[in-house]
């Protein structure tokens, strides 16, 4: 009950049996709305069908499942959501509930991709900055590396440096959004 995290426990049909308060207030349901029902309409309805029977494959052999999932809350938003679930067994070690955790990440997720943007690109122009440009000179070159090409055609990348005279210059006179034009 004290766990910031949502905390889910369903008998081995998925039905839900127990939800901690966490789930309550990060979902919108309520006690009524969850208990009983499929784990698949009220906690882990981004998972499409096949990646839920794979789950339900690790689980019955007696391993945790983990995944990212787009959830769907109560009131139609969409959050991205770590999701654990595992087995909780009896004393003879057959599983007989499945214990379901899950976290919030949606904002990590678009912070780290707002690092990845400013990291990568350039703020004014939205192209690939140096170390985008780099970092994908070495990916080529890690690819091409040990291809022999006889007759069919290799890929080959050329690389072109253009270097403006006298840029500075121009950037004083006509200002940096033209230079950035340029």
């Amino acid at each position: 009950e004290q766990c910031p995290a949502s905390i889910l426990i369903t008998d081995t049909q998925a039905r839900v049996v127990y939800a901690n308060q966490a789930f309550f207030q990060a979902s919108g349901y309520t006690k009524a709305e969850v208990l009983g029902r499929h784990t698949s309409e009220v906690s882990t309805n981004g998972m499409d069908e096949d990646l839920r029977h794979k789950a339900r494959q690790e689980l019955v052999q007696g391993h945790v499942w983990r995944g990212d999932l787009r959830n769907q809350l109560k009131d139609g938003r969409v959050v991205l959501e770590d999701v654990r679930v595992a087995p909780l067994r009896n004393e003879m070690g057959v599983p007989t509930h499945y214990v379901e955790l899950k976290q919030d990440i949606t904002d990590r997720v678009k912070a780290e991709a707002t690092i990845h943007q400013l990291a990568h690109f350039d703020r004014i122009t939205g192209l690939p900055n140096r170390f985008a440009f780099l970092k994908r000179l070495m990916e080529l070159k890690e690819q091409s590396r040990g291809k022999h090409c006889h007759i069919s055609p290799c890929p080959r990348h050329g690389l072109l440096v253009l270097d403006v005279d006298r840029f500075t210059s121009f950037n004083d006179v006509q200002g940096s959004i033209q230079g950035d034009n340029l």
